[in-house]
């Protein structure tokens, strides 16, 4: 299912489900979307503070929770991500969001949510957070996320680099995350819950013998089971250490045989962190000019 695309005068909600952020950031952030035609609100703690996290366990569950059953809010965009959102999950009650499902929006820890919604076959967005609207440097990234959710773009294009592929088209629902966290659902994810489909990751400082482990994690899992094909986005800051593989190797090697692997998507902890919808069709076509990536914004189940 896709969530309704938004027009001007929409509800978006801001919510800190993990770590704290910078007031000064969300705020302005906050700005920028009012700016661009929306209403704005925010959860009761997004300014909290428990150590790290934007408020105790209890007090960013219940935003979440407002925010996935309100009624008439289109969108949900966290803060950032960091850590905390594995702490809640499992207490959050998806049966309102299903019947009367919002755009998702965010990335790093909040791939949890991301999977969760892709078993419940919900599209959502990995894709710029509130913080993002303050920096200049994402404005591009910030700028193509308000044309997705407003259906207003083309066909989505972005060029990738083929590490391990043929000249066939591939084409599925696209999925995935940040490495970390999905090597982490290994045990709660059903094996083959990627099958058919696109498998994206990226990663932020890592160690490329820790990718490797959750890489092999994945493989022993059953997680790569049936999957279309491998494109990785930004490994920003993730350090060889005398490694002797190369990210796109390692994922080659896990991989069944004659899976393709693409590198080079730029979404992920780098700038720029370019939208990209989970669960909507996703092909990957080789034209004279290389392999694009492209997303046509339309359901793989209506």
């Amino acid at each position: 299912m896709i969530p309704s695309f938004l027009n001007a005068g929409d509800l978006i909600l801001v919510v800190a489900p993990a770590f704290s952020a910078n007031e000064a950031e969300v705020r302005n952030g906050i700005i920028h979307l009012e700016k661009m035609g929306f209403r704005v609100e925010t959860g009761k703690s997004v300014f909290s503070s428990w150590g790290k996290f934007a408020g105790t366990d209890s007090e960013r569950k219940a935003d979440l929770q407002w925010a996935m059953d309100h009624s008439e809010a289109k969108a949900i965009i966290c803060t950032r991500g960091g850590y905390g959102l594995g702490r809640i999950l499992p207490e959050l009650n998806f049966d309102k969001f299903r019947t009367n499902p919002k755009w998702l929006i965010g990335f790093s820890d909040i791939t949890l949510l991301h999977l969760h919604l892709h078993e419940l076959k919900i599209a959502s967005v990995h894709g710029p957070m509130t913080v993002h609207f303050s920096r200049s440097e994402q404005s591009e990234a910030c700028n193509s996320l308000i044309h997705m959710i407003k259906g207003e773009v083309p066909p989505v294009s972005y060029p990738i680099q083929p590490e391990r592929a043929d000249t066939q088209n591939i084409s599925g629902p696209l999925a995935g995350g940040n490495l970390t966290m999905i090597s982490h659902s290994a045990g709660k994810l059903k094996p083959g819950v990627f099958s058919g489909s696109v498998l994206f990751l990226e990663e932020i400082g890592e160690y490329h013998y820790r990718i490797d482990r959750m890489l092999e994690q994945l493989r022993q899992s059953g997680m790569f089971d049936g999957i279309k094909a491998v494109v990785l986005g930004q490994f920003t800051d993730c350090e060889a250490d005398r490694f002797p593989l190369s990210v796109a190797e390692m994922v080659s090697e896990k991989l069944p045989e004659g899976v393709p692997v693409f590198s080079g998507l730029e979404s992920g902890h780098g700038v720029p962190t370019f939208p990209l919808i989970f669960g909507t069709m996703t092909e990957i076509e080789k034209s004279e000019t290389g392999f694009q990536l492209k997303q046509r914004l339309r359901p793989v189940i209506s």
